[in-house]
């Protein structure tokens, strides 16, 4: 046996026979009578039968646990003959496995066994505990700390470096906590506890009544069922839970306690949802991140120790709260740090704000302004406020990534802090369809990078940008969606688009955009000069882009352009067009086959003899047509929708297609011709020019013979004539 030093003595036999027989004459009714007593019992006797009863009294009120060692050469924990001393294990049993060596590590629980605790003190081998012969109970009773390094609270205790299994084997069996108690799974540091049997039983209700003890690593991976309603309560307060079921956390009616210190993981092989249940944060933890975890949408208070920040640690993986985060007792901020990933998709109602230090946080709930959202509560302008950014931002490297995970909106103010890192500050959506929005105001103290998921669209409809003319690019590697910037901004820092769209439908003022190839500049806004061999497509179906110049040549831009009218109106924008406002060099170099113009014609029928104006349109007073002729022009025509070319969501012909659909050949001219007066709807422009497209039929081939026919017999007349004469 491993026992404790300062275990109590039992009495001598010989005393312990004679209170034993003391103790059942005074329980018998004659004896309880204080007149007999005084008759049947000497004065003397009367002394000894009080100290009797005084020892039974309290041996009745405190039962006290006994150890009992499994030998090493058996298997059966339900058999007496397994044990020294061999006796069959009750209720006040500690079993221990000693640090001997067992020649079957693997032990069966046969039929219904109700103990106290288990304890191993084994550091050489990994025990197993199950059951092959019916289905059955392991119930633990607690009460006891006779083997050494446990303690009285301990349900489970496993000594350092140590490691036991309690599974369902060929039939189930499950864990048991009697009814009302308290206790630990006590897993001391270096030692992992790992249970898939059922655990089961309705403990106390009062304080954190079941908790995980320890530094070493408890995974629970069963479908259980423990605690349940009334203030139940299962603390993580020191060491690693493994949370590889739906249900490890028990009954959805118990509530969960995480402690400062402490680290959760989930290493079942797959992603799992917690079944609901009620969370408190009492400190920092960490999230490890082997599989994903979802936490479920119980309910979450950071809270009633002390601090007013919780910093939530995912070092990997994706880690998603779906409750409502509420304040605490005086926390009430969060800060993410670790490289995973963190969704918060409650309509969370904490106040203090948030700070991400590293890794990505993601919104999964928009914004309710002064109520609720991902962030907490926020004013749009100061209060909640987001914080890309910290000293471990600085100290890491880290790269901050704040999405949003769907078509939701971030009120919260953002600020990209002044620290240094030699990675990315990122904000943006991950959705793969549909807007996210972002509606606060962004401040910006180092460059950042706005990013839309391909597919999806974010749009950045900001309160009030401050660059502090920090560079904004746009799109990153997988990420080629749409960023659309909504709200003004200026920066001299300027803004490159190095994958996927940008919108930009707000006023720019002169801040440069530089278009990398196989991206694209839209929108309806304003931005100073355009570079780079991307394409510009102004508009949004269609629209007017205005910009300082444009870049043509081998490195030089691309273009496409919808025309909905012959009738063109500056104002409305009912054809694209891309407003050149410089009035010396609105177009850069000369366009060669390199630079791709695409005109789209949206109308159902081409008509003869008709002109659409679009495209290109300088302030300048002088024509431009030779800067732009040697481009590659691709015409493509929409008539009954349903070509082979497909932009913006609508099926185009090619002009080819469409002369065979209607069965007369066009013929599209380009030219420039002067504006007398364009009414933009950011002012009138005087002597501009802009391209016009002159449509024309071509004669068929035998009209064309006709006509050189006719044309020599006139020759010939004419000659005729004049010899005549």
């Amino acid at each position: 046996m491993v026992k404790k030093s300062n275990r109590t003595k039992p009495p001598q036999q010989s005393s312990h026979l004679y209170m034993k027989k003391v103790q059942t004459y005074l329980v018998s009714a004659s004896l309880r009578n204080a007149a007999f007593q005084n008759l049947f019992l000497k004065s003397s006797t009367r002394h000894l039968l009080a100290t009797a009863l005084a020892i039974a009294t309290v041996g009745s009120a405190q039962a006290v646990n006994t150890e009992q060692d499994v030998l090493t050469n058996k298997t059966d924990l339900t058999a007496a003959a397994s044990y020294t001393p061999a006796t069959t294990p009750t209720t006040t049993t500690d079993i221990a496995f000693t640090n001997g060596t067992y020649t079957t590590p693997t032990f069966t629980v046969g039929s219904a066994l109700s103990i106290g605790t288990v304890n191993t003190l084994n550091t050489t081998q990994s025990l197993v505990i199950t059951n092959n012969t019916t289905n059955t109970t392991l119930t633990l009773n607690g009460g006891g700390d006779t083997v050494s390094g446990s303690s009285s609270s301990d349900l489970i205790y496993l000594a350092a470096n140590s490691n036991l299994t309690i599974q369902t084997g060929s039939k189930t069996l499950g864990l048991a906590l009697a009814s009302g108690i308290s206790g630990n799974f006590d897993v001391a540091a270096g030692s992992t506890l790992t249970i898939s049997s059922i655990v089961s039983g309705a403990f106390a209700t009062s304080g954190t009544a079941f908790q995980k003890t320890g530094a070493g690593t408890l995974t629970l991976s069963g479908n259980n069922s423990f605690g349940g309603g009334g203030g139940r309560k299962f603390g993580l307060t020191a060491g690693t839970l493994n949370i590889n079921s739906n249900t490890a956390l028990g009954n959805n009616q118990t509530i969960f306690v995480i402690a400062a210190g402490t680290t959760i993981d989930n290493t079942s092989g797959s992603s799992k949802t917690v079944n609901g249940n009620q969370q408190t944060w009492n400190g920092n933890f960490t999230y490890t991140g082997t599989n994903d975890l979802n936490l479920g949408t119980g309910s979450v208070t950071l809270g009633t120790t002390a601090g007013t920040v919780r910093t939530i640690t995912t070092a990997a993986g994706t880690l998603t709260t779906g409750g409502v985060v509420a304040n605490g007792t005086t926390a009430t901020g969060i800060t993410k740090a670790g490289n995973g990933t963190w969704i918060l998709s409650g309509a969370n109602t904490f106040t203090g704000g948030t700070t991400l230090s590293a890794g990505t946080l993601v919104a999964g709930v928009s914004s309710v302004l002064s109520t609720s959202g991902a962030f907490g509560v926020t004013n749009g302008t100061s209060s909640g406020a987001i914080a890309l950014g910290d000293a471990a931002t600085t100290t890491n490297n880290s790269s901050p990534t704040l999405l949003i995970n769907g078509a939701f909106s971030v009120a919260n103010p953002i600020t990209v802090a002044n620290r240094t890192t030699t990675g990315i500050y990122t904000i943006g959506g991950s959705n793969a369809s549909g807007t996210a929005s972002y509606t606060g105001n962004i401040t910006l103290n180092k460059p950042v990078t706005l990013v839309a998921a391909t597919g999806g669209t974010v749009d950045f409809n900001t309160g009030t940008w401050s660059t502090g003319n920090n560079a904004i690019q746009v799109g990153s590697a997988g990420n080629t969606g749409t960023v659309k910037l909504s709200s003004n901004l200026s920066t001299t820092g300027g803004v490159s688009v190095n994958y996927g769209t940008l919108a930009a439908n707000s006023n720019l003022g002169s801040t440069p955009v530089s278009v990398a190839s196989g991206t694209t500049l839209s929108g309806s806004g304003t931005v100073g000069a355009i570079t780079g061999a991307g394409t510009v497509a102004p508009g949004n179906s269609p629209g007017i882009l205005t910009a300082s110049s444009a870049t043509l040549g081998a490195l030089g831009e691309s273009f496409k352009f919808e025309l909905t009218s012959t009738s063109i109106n500056y104002a409305t924008a009912n054809n694209d067009i891309l407003h050149l406002t410089s009035g010396t060099t609105p177009l850069s170099g000369t366009a060669t086959g390199a630079n791709i113009f695409d005109i789209y014609f949206s109308t159902a029928a081409l008509a003869a003899s008709t002109a659409f104006q679009g495209g290109i349109f300088t302030d300048k007073s002088t024509s431009f047509l030779s800067s732009v002729s040697s481009g590659a022009f691709n015409y493509y025509v929409l008539g009954d929708g349903s070509g082979t070319h497909a932009y913006n969501g609508t099926n185009y012909y090619t002009l080819t297609e469409y002369d065979t659909l209607v069965g007369t050949p066009f013929d599209i001219t380009l030219s420039t011709i002067q504006v007398g007066s364009a009414a933009f709807a950011t002012g009138t422009v005087s002597n501009g020019y802009v391209m016009q497209f002159d449509v024309a039929t071509v004669p068929e081939p035998g009209t064309w013979a006709m006509l050189i026919g006719g044309f020599g017999l006139l020759i010939l007349i004419q000659h005729r004539r004049s010899k005549l004469s």
